[in-house]
């Protein structure tokens, strides 16, 4: 037995079709307080499968409409029930079952005289339109209901459009920043300086430019001290025939190469460590790439030898075996193939990558836009190869345009890195082979 059972049997006394009650007096009639979901969901007060709705449905009442504001409640009958027959007279319950029947003389109904069944018929339709009445009043109402729930629906869905309007805010705010995972941890900000403009953001153009030239100085250095105090070791009495076999030793002009190339790496990560606000996984892009990736790839190996094919229509009688540097990394490759294979496949595509695609095009492309900077990072990367020939040159910027694109597309540093480092294994495979 149910608590709400007492509603059902007050509603089942009524003889009305239709009852508006307070829910102050469904709450007398149950003997008990409702929960504070039916004063302000209208699902609990809906005619479905539930413990209260059972209650009134049982007896063949229906919920058409609830007022939270005013607190009440209409219930109608499921199915009408017909208006009783008035009741008979005294005389006519005790009228003598042996009158004898009206005849065609009898003046009080005269002969052809059908008014009896018109009467009846326009009784029956008097009844039919008190019934389309009714319907169309139970129209109205559930009309005026349905107009209300889906006033509250739109409002609920402005207030929720709003409320996702104002998180999408609060993540692109948070993009933006791009707490480092130490600071958004912390339960209170840390006491910092005063912040520049452009905390949390790369430098800008002239800024990455000076910081850019800063870490391939550095790139130098390294490699010339490195090279100076290898020659000391290597050579205890220098002379000149011995820092000549020296330079013609491959192994020791790729450790120089390696150095060098680890130091700058080395300088472009303090480079964006030093810039306050931003991470150096996201000042350099250093996301974890999509699917996308093995498609750059082949991309990549295509422009390759479509450029190879190019090159050689245009000039056949060019052989890049005849070429001076070719003869250079012939050289490296039969004194130290392991260090060429991997200063070319590992340290080279790292160190140009964070440069180029990396420091240059997070502070270049702020200021002078991507296509620019696709531009000019592809030019002075094709000018850092320039101990190659014109033959070279002319694919490595296109390359280099390549590289730059697929950055801006995929958003992630790695994409370019594994684009250059599979070129130069292709590169190192013929080589080698």
């Amino acid at each position: 037995m149910s608590k709400y059972d007492p509603l059902g049997s007050h509603l089942g006394g009524q003889t009305s079709n239709e009852c508006t009650l307070t829910f102050s007096e469904v709450e007398g009639i149950i003997r008990t307080s409702l929960p504070g979901s039916a004063r302000r969901y209208r699902a609990w007060w809906s005619n479905g499968d539930h413990v209260q709705a059972k209650s009134w449905m049982a007896v063949g009442w229906l919920v058409d409409r609830v007022d939270f504001d005013g607190e009440t409640v209409d219930f109608r009958r499921s199915q009408p029930t017909a208006a009783p027959e008035p009741a008979m007279s005294p005389d006519e319950q005790h009228a003598p079952a042996d009158d004898p029947p009206t005849t065609l003389d009898d003046p009080l109904v005269p002969e052809g005289d059908h008014s009896q069944p018109t009467r009846k018929r326009k009784s029956k339709s008097a009844k039919r339109m008190k019934r389309i009445d009714r319907n169309l009043a139970e129209t109205r109402r559930s009309v005026r209901s349905i107009a209300r729930e889906v006033a509250a629906l739109r409002k609920l869905a402005k207030e929720n459009a709003k409320a996702n309007a104002d998180v999408l805010a609060r993540l692109d705010a948070v993009e933006q920043a791009a707490i480092s995972p130490a600071a958004s941890s912390s339960p209170s900000p840390p006491v910092e300086g005063p912040k520049t403009p452009d905390a949390g953001t790369p430098f800008g153009f002239w800024g990455t430019t000076g910081i850019a030239l800063v870490c391939v100085m550095a790139l130098f250095l390294a490699g010339i001290l490195y090279a100076v105090v290898y020659a000391a070791f290597a050579t205890p009495v220098p002379s000149e025939q011995a820092i000549d076999a020296l330079w013609e030793d491959g192994g020791f002009v790729e450790s120089i190469g390696i150095v060098g190339g680890v130091v700058g790496l080395l300088a472009i990560l303090v480079a964006c460590r030093l810039r306050r606000g931003i991470s150096v996984g996201s000042y350099l892009a250093m996301s974890r790439p999509d699917l996308t990736l093995a498609l750059w790839v082949l991309v990549g190996l295509i422009v390759y030898w479509l450029s190879m094919i190019v090159v050689s229509l245009i000039d056949p009688s060019y052989d890049a075996a005849s070429t001076s540097w070719w003869s250079e990394y012939m050289q490296a490759v039969a004194d130290a193939p392991l260090m060429f294979a991997f200063s070319a496949i590992v340290i080279a595509p790292l160190l140009e990558e964070a440069l180029f695609r990396g420091f240059l095009f997070a502070g270049w492309s702020r200021s002078i836009g991507v296509g620019w900077t696709i531009f000019l990072t592809a030019a002075l990367w094709t000018i850092a190869h320039a101990q190659y020939g014109l033959h070279e040159l002319v694919p490595i910027f296109v390359w280099g345009v390549l590289l730059g694109y697929a950055r801006h597309r995929s958003k992630s540093l790695w994409v370019p890195v594994s684009m250059h480092a599979v070129i130069n294994l292709q590169a190192v495979g013929q080589m080698l082979t």
